[in-house]
């Protein structure tokens, strides 16, 4: 996904509670990465479909008090630079949830290593949604 086609979802989600968002620049002020995310809260899109499908592991209280990271993309010139573990570190610092959760494409082995690697752990695999397989991970915060 290229930045410009998560502009406009960065924007509408800016809206929702305790939003959080970072925009990392290069030297020629151009974009080299993005991250962000915010509270999880009943009524918003991917909490709605998270729970029922946490429900099914007995986890869906894991949303109760839960910061959702949407996106984290880091331009392909400088992905292994470090950009992407230090925009997702200042982001989950800064969020006053207990607990992080995302999802990600199984099919996505770079991004499941990546967040492996930065103490994430499986909570769920073959999420389907529009019939592709993802899986959610968790990050205890505090």
């Amino acid at each position: 996904m290229s930045f410009a086609d998560i502009a406009p979802q960065f924007v509408r989600h800016s809206r929702y509670s305790v939003y959080q968002g970072l925009v990392k620049l290069d030297e020629k002020s151009h974009m080299a990465g993005l991250v962000y995310g915010y509270t999880s809260r009943p009524g918003q899109y991917y909490h709605d479909l998270l729970r029922p499908a946490l429900q099914e592991n007995g986890k869906s209280d894991w949303l109760d008090d839960c910061f959702e990271l949407v996106e984290l993309v880091v331009a392909p010139t400088v992905r292994g630079s470090g950009i992407g573990i230090a925009l997702l570190n200042q982001l989950l610092t800064a969020a006053p949830n207990k607990i992080a959760v995302l999802t990600t494409r199984e099919k996505n082995i770079r991004a499941i290593q990546f967040y492996k690697r930065n103490g994430w752990e499986l909570l769920k695999d073959s999420f389907y949604l529009n019939e592709k397989a993802y899986r959610i991970y968790e990050k205890k915060l505090i």
